[in-house]
Formats: C-alpha cells, sequence, structure tokens
C-alpha cells in the first residue's frame, strides 16, 4: 500500500513540476528535495492525496515561493474539508523553524509581535498596506470584558518600526487546525504566550 501511494505522490508533484520548479530555483531549493519530503508528508497524512489538484498547486507553490519544506519542521500541508465547497482542500502552514528561516533571510528585522485579538478590542487592518494595522485592547481587563478570542496576528518589523512581513489567523482556521498544536505554536511563539518579541533576528 505504501508503494502505491508514493507513486501517486510523486506521481502528482511531477505534474506540478514545470510551475514549481522555476520557484524553488529563485530560493536555492531543488524539485529533488521537496518531492522527497512531499513523499514522506503523504506517507505520513494520506487524506493529502485526497486534496483538490488545484488546492495542491496552490499550497505547495506558496511553500516553494517561501523557500521552506513541509517536512514537519519548517513548514506543514494539511488536509482539509471545506463543507460549503464538499471537497478536500489542502493548506499550507509554515511552522516555528520556517518562521525563523524565513526572518533569518529577510534581514533587518528589529522586533517580532504575536497577538491575539479579542471581539471588543480594536482591531483595523487594511490588507493592501500592512503598515495600516492598529490594535487596541485594555490588558488589565477581565476576560468577560475583553470577550471570545477572534483571531491573531504576527507582524515582522524592521528598526523604523516599518513592517516587513503580516501573517493573520482567523479564529475559525484557529479551530480547524485545533489538532496540530504545533501550529498554534507557530502563531503565539515558542513560549505559548500571546505576545513574543525578538529584537535584532
Amino acid at each position: 500500500m505504501s508503494n502505491l501511494i508514493t507513486v501517486e505522490a510523486g506521481n502528482v508533484l511531477d505534474s506540478m513540476a514545470s510551475d514549481i520548479a522555476p520557484l524553488l530555483r529563485e530560493n536555492g531549493q531543488s524539485f529533488d528535495r521537496l518531492r522527497s519530503v512531499f513523499l514522506i508528508a503523504v506517507l505520513q497524512e494520506p487524506k493529502i492525496l485526497e486534496c483538490t489538484p488545484d488546492s495542491l498547486r496552490r499550497e505547495i507553490s506558496k511553500c516553494a515561493a517561501d523557500g521552506l519544506v513541509p517536512d514537519s519542521k519548517e513548514a506543514v500541508l494539511l488536509p482539509y474539508w471545506d463543507n460549503k465547497e464538499r471537497v478536500m482542500l489542502a493548506n499550507y502552514q509554515p511552522m516555528v523553524q520556517g518562521i525563523i528561516k524565513r526572518v533569518k533571510e529577510l534581514g533587518g528585522v528589529f522586533s517580532i509581535v504575536c497577538k491575539l485579538v479579542h471581539e471588543n478590542d480594536e482591531f483595523v487592518l487594511n490588507e493592501a498596506d500592512p503598515d495600516s494595522l492598529v490594535h487596541k485592547s485594555d490588558p488589565f481587563a477581565k476576560p468577560e470584558q475583553r470577550g471570545q478570542v477572534t483571531g491573531g496576528y504576527a507582524v515582522f518589523r524592521d528598526d523604523q518600526k516599518r513592517v516587513m512581513h503580516l501573517e493573520t489567523m482567523s479564529l475559525e482556521d484557529m479551530q480547524k487546525y485545533a489538532m496540530h498544536p504545533r501550529l498554534l505554536t507557530a502563531l503565539l511563539g515558542t513560549s505559548g504566550r500571546t505576545r513574543c518579541t525578538a529584537r535584532r533576528c
């Protein structure tokens, strides 16, 4: 059975080679390495092959563009059932090691802040302008005053306080991946706290 799975997984990735290989080369990665890692990922989670070809192509391309591989250390490919579309979709998520790798590649990162957003917080973001992020909350408020968690974000800034990179995750996505605690660790920071700050990464 494992041989059949690896053959199918290899065929799936090979069909995307022309799209993915250039992205990998731009980031100093090889298609052969991604292929090997993908086969292992599918052996560990066969449902990946049940995902739609379009979602696999899209998410693997994102992973390749970030210069990461889905080895459960740098990143993961997660299959999930979309109730609206009634199909299995793939979702790419960078892990702690992958985020650290990306931070080092970005260079000049002065600070990283990871926060949870509650329903009574003031949160404003123009997605076309990451520098527009505004998040105001009362750190001394009781849990019931701040309300339920609605999402979270991680923002990377340079020494001029300009946003270099911004990641957001809705509560729905958090719940969707609740069975994968490493993803929450990636969002909240290795300590699991709602705020983590790194200087001169």
